[in-house]
Formats: structure tokens, C-alpha cells, sequence
């Protein structure tokens, strides 16, 4: 009966149920490289621990959060620190005294306030492949989605061949335009000279990718958050 067994029996029981490789549904724009998310990870792991009747819980034993100013390619900003210390436990449902508890540390740097979720996040992922024994079954690194903020010293790259005409440049003109639009009507740029100071938007709300690199799909984002903050203003 899966009662009972011991959360260490069900631990086991749920990584034999899990099959292949953790897709990675990530991706590194700022650095280009495809990774495995906090939600692609748990979505991949959570029917297996149901199943297996365990519940996953963390609970933030410290935490600390340190503001940095600092130089990058965008003048001077705030980089934000995050350092917290998690207690993580997978409970037998059945007999919730019979657990496996263990700690976890983790630490984020980000340039707007999503440091200490970061923390979180990263925690809960690799506390989640590590009990279930696939921590290296992303085919990663230990730390490979984390961004090293401003990108001080990017890896060698290979010369890049000339660029070519694509059929999506037509899609990403078209979100271009309606990103600039939706800026100039909000009143952050008047004219398109005004590029630094629609860049600087988009790193403060969280897109830090230089405007001239930019896929349709950031332009679009780019929009959305201006058009957002712009109607909630108004409203």
C-alpha cells in the first residue's frame, strides 16, 4: 500500500516515475543560451511527487537583501543583492511527522526588486531536482540560468557572418514601431532620438536587452508594459 511506505521509499518511488530530459523552456536574452525555468522544473517534477504521495514545503530561515550602485553600459544603476538560507522538506502526506528536511541556500543579483524572488525561485528549483535525483538530467551547469548582471566579461565569441534579411524582420519592424508609438504617447520619448531614455525603461522593468537586439516578442512586451503603466496612470 503507498501508505506505507517512508517519505524516503516515496522520494524514490517519484524519481523512477520521471522520464528524460527537463525541457528547457528558458532563455538567456541577454546572454543567449536556453536554460530549465522554476516553473518548467516544478510543472516536470509535480505530478510524480503527487502521485507518490509527498508534499514539497520551504520555509525562509534569513534572508538579506543589499543595494549596490553600480557602473554598466547604461550609466549608473542599482543593483540589488539577495542572500536567504531556506529549509526545504518532502512530507509523507499519510504521516506528515515522517519528512526529509535539508537546507538550501541561495543568492541573486538583479537591477530591479526581483532579487529575493529570484532567491526563492532558485531554491525551490534545485531543491526540487536534487531530491529527485535530476539535477543534471537538464543536460546544465549547476548555475547556468543565472545572469551575471551588466555582463562585465561576456565569453569569447565567434565573429558573426553578416547579417540577412529574414521574413520575421517585417513582424519585428511592426513591433518596433508600436513600441515607440506607445512610449511617445505615454510621454517617456518625444522624438526617436530619445533612445537612451526608452532603454532605460526597459531595463527598469526588467528587459535588459539593448533596443537595437531586441525579438518582436521583447518589443511586444515592451509595449505591453508601457501601454499598462500608461493607462493605469490615466485612470
Amino acid at each position: 500500500m503507498s501508505d506505507e511506505k517512508n517519505i524516503y521509499q516515496r522520494i524514490n518511488e517519484a524519481g523512477k516515475a520521471l522520464l528524460g530530459r527537463i525541457p528547457k523552456d528558458g532563455w538567456n536574452g541577454e546572454q543567449k543560451y536556453k536554460f530549465t525555468s522554476h516553473d518548467g522544473a516544478v510543472e516536470f517534477v509535480r505530478p510524480s511527487l503527487m502521485d507518490a504521495g509527498i508534499v514539497f514545503a520551504m520555509t525562509c530561515k534569513d534572508s538579506a537583501v543589499v543595494c549596490h550602485e553600480r557602473q554598466t553600459q547604461y550609466g549608473m544603476k542599482y543593483l540589488y543583492e539577495a542572500s536567504a538560507m531556506f529549509e526545504c522538506a518532502m512530507i509523507n502526506i499519510d504521516k506528515p511527522d515522517d519528512r526529509h528536511t535539508f537546507v538550501v541556500p541561495a543568492h541573486a543579483l538583479d537591477y530591479s526588486d526581483k532579487a529575493l524572488g529570484k532567491a526563492i525561485s532558485y531554491a525551490k528549483k534545485y531543491a526540487l531536482l536534487a531530491m529527485c535525483g535530476l539535477l543534471l538530467a537538464t543536460g546544465e551547469e549547476y548555475e547556468a540560468d543565472k545572469t551575471s548582471p551588466g555582463n562585465e566579461t561576456p565569453p569569447p565569441q565567434k565573429p558573426k557572418a553578416p547579417p540577412q534579411k529574414k521574413e520575421s524582420d517585417s513582424v519585428k519592424e511592426i513591433a518596433k514601431r508600436a513600441a515607440w508609438n506607445a512610449a511617445k504617447k505615454a510621454g517617456i520619448v518625444s522624438v526617436n532620438a530619445d533612445k537612451p531614455k526608452l532603454q532605460e525603461y526597459a531595463i527598469t522593468n526588467g528587459i535588459n536587452v539593448p533596443l537595437d537586439d531586441m525579438t518582436a516578442a521583447e518589443l511586444n512586451e515592451l509595449e505591453g508594459k508601457i501601454v499598462t503603466e500608461f493607462e493605469t496612470k490615466k485612470d
